[in-house]
């Protein structure tokens, strides 16, 4: 928007200027007649100026304008692919790591129940205790997956809502909410 006021400021100095000033006061050769009616004065001057012999530079400082106007144009558009290119990403980002959760909160339920299986086999002695910690270990690194997955999921949430220009606050703290 400046860029663009600029060029007009421009435009405009390539044109004549008309300047209109007007006084009103009182002048009196002795202090006694000073506020008299008869010592009253008032002038009128208007001028006019013209750009006669400054064509060249006006008309330089123009298309300066209307370079730096282009220049900020660009900028401005330059900024906003940026602007979605982020969003972009970011819903991208979150859309697969929600899909990557799903898939492995499923292989926790799953890794859960071959825990649960091997236990009642251990316990019916048709399998060694080494199946018990295997289970036991497919499950933990599976919740282990899951929780870093749902961390990155988060992270990605927060992406999204920077890229789409909102703001993150705080919680407030328990002494701010207390009634005085």
């Amino acid at each position: 928007m400046a860029a663009n006021a600029q060029v007009g400021v421009a435009t405009a100095q390539l044109y004549p200027q008309l300047t209109l000033t007007g006084a009103v006061g009182f002048e009196s050769e002795s202090i006694e007649s000073l506020f008299d009616w008869q010592s009253r004065l008032a002038s009128f001057v208007a001028g006019l100026t013209a750009p006669l012999f400054e064509g060249g530079r006006l008309r330089a400082n123009l298309r300066a304008a209307r370079a730096r106007l282009a220049q900020a144009a660009s900028a401005y558009a330059n900024q906003v692919l940026i602007a979605y290119s982020d969003v972009e990403d970011a819903l991208s980002d979150l859309r697969t790591l929600t899909a990557q959760g799903g898939y492995l909160e499923k292989a926790v339920r799953t890794s859960e129940d071959y825990l649960q299986q091997a236990d009642v086999q251990y316990s019916h002695g048709l399998v060694d205790y080494l199946t018990v910690i295997d289970a036991q270990r497919t499950v933990l690194s599976n919740q282990l997956a899951l929780v870093q997955s749902t961390s990155s999921q988060m992270n990605a949430s927060i992406q999204l809502i920077k890229a789409l220009g909102g703001g993150w606050q705080y919680p407030e703290s328990p002494e701010q909410t207390k009634p005085r």
